[in-house]
């Protein structure tokens, strides 16, 4: 690689719709994603020529209108993102309605964290 090329790494967390206070939608809500990705994101960054990561969490991966989006999205990478409250063990809820993900990952305890990190990469 030349020292004068340039990359630009695009990652975009992608998560469900929120109020303007971060609180999830109620009821749950994806336009973000099922809209505005297909729609703008892609086309844009198409004619950009840029290849975004999108960084699922996981009340999007259970979704399957996100998961089609996210599948068909083949100019993209898939990765993920812990949002610990969504994510077992000691998950806080699973109706992720009208909650918000405040748990922070380094809160939680080594044991703890790396069992919430392999439930994520076993989806």
């Amino acid at each position: 690689m030349n020292h004068h090329d340039l990359y630009l790494i695009t990652t975009i967390d992608v998560e469900c719709d929120k109020t303007a206070t971060w609180y999830t939608i109620t009821p749950l809500s994806f336009r973000g994603i099922t809209e505005v990705i297909p729609n703008l994101l892609l086309p844009l960054f198409a004619d950009f020529g840029i290849r975004p990561t999108f960084l699922p969490s996981p009340e999007v991966i259970c979704n399957p209108d996100c998961c089609s989006v996210l599948r068909d999205a083949d100019s993209a990478e898939l990765g993920t993102h812990l949002h610990g409250d969504y994510t077992t063990p000691q998950i806080k809820t699973w109706d992720f309605a009208g909650s918000i993900t405040d748990e922070m990952q380094w809160e939680y305890p080594p044991d703890l964290e790396r069992a919430k990190l392999e439930t994520i990469f076993s989806i």
